[in-house]
C-alpha cells in the first residue's frame, strides 16, 4: 500500500474518511466474520455531499456498472480479498442568457440603456465562487466581460476591476450570458424603471410599480436557458 498510513476508526459501525479529488484510500485488515458466527460482516460506502452540491455522483463496486447515487451496494469480504469501490463526480451546470430587445420602429430608444436585476428563487449562495459572463450584441460581438456571483439568491456583477453591483445595464439588442451556473437553479429577471414602457417578456412577467419581473426559468444540465424582455415606447 502506497502513501502514509492512517487509522480508520469505527464508532457504532460507522467511520468517516476524507479523500481528495483523484485520490484513493485503501483500508486493510477489515474483519471478515462476525465473532462467534459464520456470518460475514457487511460493508457499505457512502459519499456525503451538501444538498446544494453542483455535481452528479455515480458509484460502482468492482466491475459493476456505474449508477447514479451516493451509496455503494453491500460488500462482503473473503480472506485476503480486496474489493474496490469507485465514486465519480461530474459537474452539472447550465448557461443563462438575458436578452434586451425593443419594439421601436421610430428608433426612439436607440442607444438607451436599461437596468436589470437577476435573482434565484431558492436564495442560492455562491459568494466564494464566481462565474464567467459576457455582454454581447445581436451580431455576437462581445462588448464586455464580467464576473458573476450569487449572494443569498441575488446575482451580482463585476466588470473589470469595479465593485460588485446588484444591477446591470444592457442596451437594446444586447445580451448577458453567464456560463457554468448550477443546474436546476431557477432565475428570474427584473427590469428597473419599466413603468414608462409597454413591456412583454418570454417567459411572461408582471409589473409592480416601476419594476417588471419575469417568471423564473430553470437551468438544465448542458443547456442554455434564456429570458427575453422587450420594451415598446408609449406614443
Amino acid at each position: 500500500m502506497k502513501g502514509p498510513l492512517k487509522k480508520v476508526v469505527f464508532h457504532h459501525g460507522e467511520a468517516t474518511v476524507t479523500i481528495e479529488a483523484g485520490g484513493k484510500l485503501e483500508v486493510i485488515n477489515l474483519p471478515v466474520l462476525i465473532p462467534g458466527t459464520s456470518d460475514k460482516w457487511q460493508y457499505q460506502v457512502e459519499e456525503v455531499k451538501s444538498t446544494d452540491a453542483n455535481y452528479e455522483t455515480t458509484v460502482a463496486v468492482d466491475n459493476e456498472q456505474m449508477t447514479v447515487g451516493t451509496e455503494s451496494s453491500v460488500i462482503t469480504l473473503d480472506d485476503d480479498q480486496t474489493r474496490h469501490v469507485f465514486f465519480r463526480n461530474a459537474k452539472r451546470a447550465g448557461d443563462f442568457v438575458l436578452t434586451k430587445t425593443v419594439d421601436d420602429p421610430r428608433n426612439v430608444l436607440t442607444g438607451q440603456t436599461f437596468n436589470f436585476e437577476v435573482a434565484a428563487a431558492d436564495k442560492f449562495d455562491s459568494e466564494n465562487t464566481t462565474f464567467d459572463g459576457t455582454i454581447s450584441g445581436s451580431d455576437g460581438q462581445t462588448h464586455s466581460r464580467l464576473k458573476v456571483r450569487l449572494v443569498t439568491g441575488q446575482m451580482q456583477f463585476k466588470i473589470d476591476d469595479n465593485e460588485w453591483k446588484t444591477s446591470l445595464q444592457l442596451k437594446a439588442n444586447e445580451s448577458l450570458s453567464v456560463v457554468g451556473l448550477p443546474h436546476s437553479l431557477q432565475l428570474s429577471a427584473t427590469e428597473l424603471g419599466a413603468s414608462q414602457y409597454d413591456v412583454i417578456s418570454s417567459p411572461s412577467g408582471e409589473a409592480n410599480g416601476d419594476r417588471y419581473t419575469t417568471k423564473p426559468v430553470s437551468l438544465a444540465d448542458g443547456k442554455t436557458s434564456g429570458i427575453t424582455i422587450t420594451n415598446a415606447p408609449r406614443w
